[in-house]
């Protein structure tokens, strides 16, 4: 895990005048635009920018406010700041708003047990990665022609019980035949292979918010607990259990 600590500098707040203080030694927070900025690639799913924009702000130095005493609890308050700033940048970048604020709960729940400074920064950097991700598939979706939007709009809502092509069909007023080419064509996915990636995709969400293994495969739709694990570790190499795990829940 690399070190971020280096790149992270805390105010003091022992300082009659911080302002002054800040201009004598040409430190202060962190611009404004400079987090904009940040927050505007997360917006726009935009992980290539949003790589090199860390990358400087790295390399430049983090300067963040004085919010407590202990060392652990200053790094957990202000990742849990930024964390509910790219919520909302996520909304509007189109992630719903109920999966914005289950993901950052989530989130916040995760770092509230952390012990470890570094852990936190790492944890907070994969998860604006993971955002920025999930808005740049929400982007792409938004791409897509109006039937195969409707298709991906009946599955998401439906992915708790089980979806035919028939009911697919009849939602956008195409053929199953030619439904079925479209989506493939566009999606890159048979209609099967696009459910279970995202029934799986959601499946993590879940997982990360302590629900459990059973309650995760069968409000999914999968039709067993073991078909769920082998679908898993297929498409993320590791089991259910061992991505838990991973996260420090176990």
């Amino acid at each position: 895990m690399k070190d971020y600590l280096k790149s992270i500098e805390i105010l003091p707040n022992d300082k009659d005048n911080i302002e002054f203080w800040e201009r004598e030694n040409r430190k202060s927070h962190t611009s404004y635009e400079t987090e904009i900025l940040f927050y505007s690639c997360m917006m726009h799913g935009d992980t290539e920018r949003l790589g090199a924009c860390l990358e400087n702000l790295l390399a430049e130095g983090i300067v963040a406010g004085k919010l407590s005493q202990d060392s652990l609890r200053q790094m957990k308050y202000w990742a849990v700041s930024c964390i509910t700033i790219a919520a909302r940048y996520a909304i509007q970048g189109g992630l719903p708003e109920m999966e914005a604020y289950n993901l950052s709960d989530s989130c916040i729940r995760r770092i509230d047990v952390m012990n470890d400074e570094n852990e936190i920064m790492d944890y907070l950097i994969k998860k604006c990665f993971e955002i920025t991700e999930l808005i740049k598939s929400i982007r792409i979706r938004h791409s897509y022609p109006s039937s195969v939007r409707k298709c991906v709009s009946y599955i998401d809502k439906n992915l708790h019980s089980k979806i035919t092509l028939a009911e697919l069909s009849a939602e956008c007023g195409l053929s199953k035949d030619y439904l079925s080419q479209l989506f493939k064509k566009i999606t890159g996915l048979t209609v099967t292979e696009y459910v279970k990636k995202r029934r799986l995709t959601s499946a993590k969400m879940l997982l990360d918010r302590g629900t459990t293994l059973s309650e995760v495969a069968y409000g999914l739709g999968f039709c067993s607990e073991s078909y769920f694990i082998a679908c898993f570790k297929n498409e993320y190499g590791i089991t259910p259990k061992e991505y838990v795990a991973s996260k420090g829940k176990l």
